[in-house]
């Protein structure tokens, strides 16, 4: 017997509604969807796929599958933070880290940096000022030699050796936050500790400076707020945080799910119930039936590990 070797299979946004249609008895075997029916269920698959990601004990295998890392580079004396791509605050999954290899003015447009590897044109890219704070400003043109051009100039003085970052893209709004560490311009770090809105908005002196110690996380719109206890001192500080992000829209008839295969079967049998009124479909027992089945394999796949400690006669 020989195998395939082959483990990538995936579906299409249409592959998946041409198939819930199907078993709907909307189409037959030899019908394609129509351009309205394609229309109107995929915007169905978007309500059910955005719905899924926001129950909290919905699937744990799910929350593994969308866990992301990033890194926020603070600034000094700023408490409260914007993340999303329309933010204004900086926090990405990669970046690029080096110096400045001679100083450069106030307003002045041409970097010199230690290293160009990583820094591309239309980049993101911070330099800690003398006074502390870091100037954000954008990679205006392919980097020449060791020099890079900014498209608007510096704001204050840096001084040879400080620091620059360069990424290309924000991450998406985090939904909810998992983990947050702080981490120093020496490399040390510590955990921080989440707090409930209460919490928060008793505590006086927020904009105090210093390492903060805890983090309020809201899941505004279009951006989530991150408000941290204290204001750092030190712009070269920041934070790492491991968070949940949105599952990806299905926008285009090509677009494979943002789910492990074991999602598939399940995401068209609900699909055949969601439109069932819109198409006159009559829902029968099996097909619930198949979709509960299909969600429960789905559910039970990728369980986060946890470790469990017993110990007799502790009351």
């Amino acid at each position: 017997m020989t195998t395939s070797g082959s483990v990538d299979f995936s579906v299409s946004r249409d592959d998946l509604i041409r198939d819930a249609l199907l078993d709907g008895h909307v189409l037959e075997e030899d019908e394609l969807p129509s351009s309205d029916q394609l229309s109107n269920c995929a915007r169905a698959l978007n309500l059910i796929v955005k719905q899924w990601q926001g129950k909290a004990d919905f699937a744990p295998g799910l929350k593994v599958w969308s866990r992301k890392r990033a890194t926020l580079f603070v600034q000094k004396g700023q408490y409260e933070y914007l993340l999303g791509t329309s933010a204004g605050d900086h926090c990405t999954a990669s970046y690029t880290e080096t110096t400045s290899a001679a100083a450069i003015t106030a307003s002045g447009t041409a970097l010199e940096v230690t290293s160009i590897t990583g820094i591309s044109s239309g980049d993101n890219i911070g330099i800690t000022m003398d006074n502390g704070t870091v100037h954000w400003d954008t990679v205006n043109g392919a980097p020449s030699g060791t020099t890079v051009t900014l498209t608007t100039g510096m704001a204050a003085v840096a001084s040879s050796g400080a620091r620059v970052i360069s990424y290309t893209t924000k991450i998406n709004r985090p939904l909810n936050m998992l983990t947050m560490q702080w981490k120093d311009d020496n490399g040390d770090e510590y955990t921080l500790d989440p707090l409930v809105l209460d919490e928060y908005e008793a505590m006086p002196d927020k904009d105090q400076e210093g390492d903060p110690s805890s983090y309020l996380y809201e899941s505004s719109l279009p951006d989530g707020t991150l408000f941290i206890d204290a204001a750092p001192t030190d712009s070269d500080d920041r934070i790492e945080m491991v968070f949940l992000r949105p599952i990806e829209d299905f926008d285009s008839a090509t677009d494979t799910p943002d789910y492990p295969q074991q999602w598939f079967r399940p995401l068209k049998f609900q699909l055949v119930l969601d439109v069932a009124d819109r198409y006159r479909i009559e829902v029968t027992q099996n097909m619930k039936n198949n979709r509960d089945e299909a969600l429960q394999i789905a559910q039970n796949w990728d369980p986060e590990d946890v470790v469990e400690y017993f110990e007799p006669d502790r009351f």
